[in-house]
């Protein structure tokens, strides 16, 4: 056998491997194989002896063979077991932060529901969306984001834990179901809000949230659920609209003693900008961002001397190096409001072209937000229907027609044909 053995090596070192999963069926068959054709010859073996005499030897062998297949049995299912806990953990925990995720929220929110809380308190369910974490992400990148979310994790962690538990819905959504009193409900939600918000040199992190009661503001897992969602995008949007307004108005005023004649301009670009960023199918955010773009995408001209704006004939080459650093200044000035961070970013790229010879950074196509795109168009269009001290006004079918020729070029043509929608819609002789 040993010359034999040799020759079975060397053939199927010969032998090319299969497709893998071809490997892994073959393996899973071995395994079940095997055991049970081993049990099935030891049991022939057993049974013989009502029939015949057999050796002891055999006899013996034949009952090894069952103890080892009835070990081997328990080693199995230990394993199974074993592989069976790991895959229910890991299908109720959240990989990234280790806390609970939103089906082991799902599970024990529907306990909480049929199940009141002792002493007489109530179960809270408070629904937490972190505020400027996108703009982090996109100024730190993933790798910072992930670990500012697992340290958020387990401060709210921390916080939960003598009352109940935090959980992880994903992307920047967390949530907190404990028991409590209603004299504690308000210190309870402001403590996780606070584990949730972190401060940096150049970032700021805070939470919006929406709260519940069970079973005195909903009886069930998913009216409590929906309830504590819209109140947070409701808290949400009144935060953001809060201080994204107060800071908006403060620069446009800036802007307006600077320059009054830009005033008119900028509402036009907003108002427009506002109706392409919706005729492209922009959601409420989006939208909302693109119009406070479209407003601010001048400011960094305070900076620019009044020589060179005012200037009727073209600028020199050291006149444009400064006119090209006014979106990097408006982007400084913007962004120093943590609510118009987003903007701020839109602002620096509405200087951009399609074909990657704009400015700042030279973006190209997709590259490019489609917020900054937007403003683009929407500036360009209007700059040519008003008069400047360097060029007269256009009609708008030659302003539409001029941006036409742009387009692929310097524009986005899927947002130049956007607003050539928009524009003979509100005037019929357009079209």
């Amino acid at each position: 056998a040993w010359p034999l053995g040799a020759l079975l090596l060397a053939a199927a070192a010969w032998l090319a491997p299969g497709p893998k999963q071809r490997t892994v069926e073959a393996r899973g068959l071995r395994i079940a194989i095997v055991p049970a054709a081993a049990a099935l010859i030891a049991i022939g073996v057993q049974s013989a002896e009502r029939y015949t005499v057999i050796p002891s030897i055999a006899a013996g062998l034949a009952l090894l063979t069952l103890l080892v297949v009835v070990l081997r049995l328990a080693i199995s299912f230990r394993d199974t077991q074993a592989t069976l806990e790991t895959s229910v953990r890991d299908a109720l925990t959240d990989p990234l932060t280790a806390l609970p995720n939103r089906r082991r929220l799902m599970e024990e929110l529907e306990r909480a529901a049929e199940t009141p809380a002792a002493d007489g308190h109530l179960w809270l369910l408070v629904m937490y969306d972190l505020d400027g974490f996108k703009a982090y992400n996109d100024s730190f990148g993933h790798p910072a984001g992930d670990a500012l979310l697992t340290r958020l994790g387990g401060r709210l962690a921390t916080c939960a834990a003598p009352y109940g538990s935090a959980y992880r819905l994903g992307g920047d959504e967390f949530c907190l179901l404990a028991q409590c009193t209603a004299a504690t409900v308000d210190s309870i939600v402001a403590g996780g809000a606070a584990a949730l918000s972190e401060r940096g040199e150049s970032f700021v992190i805070t939470a919006s949230q929406g709260s519940v009661l069970l079973p005195s503001e909903a009886r069930t897992r998913d009216a409590a659920m929906q309830l504590a969602d819209r109140r947070m995008y409701a808290n949400k949007s009144r935060e953001r609209a809060s201080a994204g307004s107060q800071s908006r108005d403060v620069l446009l005023s800036t802007l307006r003693e600077r320059q009054p004649e830009l005033h008119a301009h900028i509402v036009d670009v907003a108002a427009l900008a506002a109706q392409v960023a919706e005729e492209l199918g922009l959601d409420a955010e989006q939208r909302d961002e693109v119009q406070r773009a479209a407003e601010l995408h001048d400011i960094g001209k305070v900076a620019i001397p009044d020589a060179i704006l005012n200037k009727p004939g073209p600028l020199d080459p050291q006149e444009w190096e400064f006119m090209h650093k006014h979106t990097l200044v408006g982007e400084r000035i913007i962004a120093s409001a943590p609510a118009l961070v987003p903007v701020a970013r839109l602002v620096r790229f509405s200087h951009e072209r399609w074909d990657g010879e704009g400015y700042p950074d030279g973006l190209a196509g997709e590259q490019i937000p489609v917020g900054s795109r937007i403003v683009a168009v929407c500036d360009a269009y209007q700059a040519m229907l008003s008069e400047r001290p360097y060029s007269v006004a256009m009609r708008p079918t030659r302003a539409l027609e001029e941006l036409s020729n742009c387009a692929g070029t310097q524009f986005d043509p899927q947002i130049v044909e956007a607003l050539r929608r928009v524009a003979e819609r509100s005037s019929p002789a357009l079209a």
